[in-house]
């Protein structure tokens, strides 16, 4: 079943917990990610070295880089350690047992 402005993405089955998997959602490189207690869709990018962020390790809620070492906190997209830079996010629904990735990234409201 559809979930209206959502992209179906993977099978929750694909992505369990302690993952991080690449995906293309509205012709958007993603990596979804699951920690656990949810699972989150981040722009496949680093935004230091511009690779994958899918190869990178993944710690509680924060990705780490494997080429450049930036870390990113997966629930809102920030670069720890560099003020005001982060990552797209984008909201996630798991129906049916699919993940469902928003078209488009939240809008940021600047602190």
């Amino acid at each position: 079943m559809p979930v209206a402005g959502f992209v179906p993405t993977a099978l929750l089955c694909d992505v369990p917990p302690g993952t991080l998997v690449r995906v293309v959602a509205g012709g958007r490189p993603l990596v979804l990610v699951n920690t656990g207690s949810g699972v989150h869709a981040l722009a496949d990018a680093c935004l230091r070295s511009g690779e994958s962020l899918a190869a990178g390790v993944l710690s509680g809620t924060t990705i780490r880089c494997a080429h450049s070492g930036w870390r990113y906190d997966v629930t809102t997209g920030a670069v720890l350690g560099v003020p005001l830079l982060y990552l797209d996010v984008h909201d996630v629904r798991v129906a049916r047992g699919r993940v469902h990735v928003a078209r488009e990234p939240r809008t940021r409201v600047p602190p």
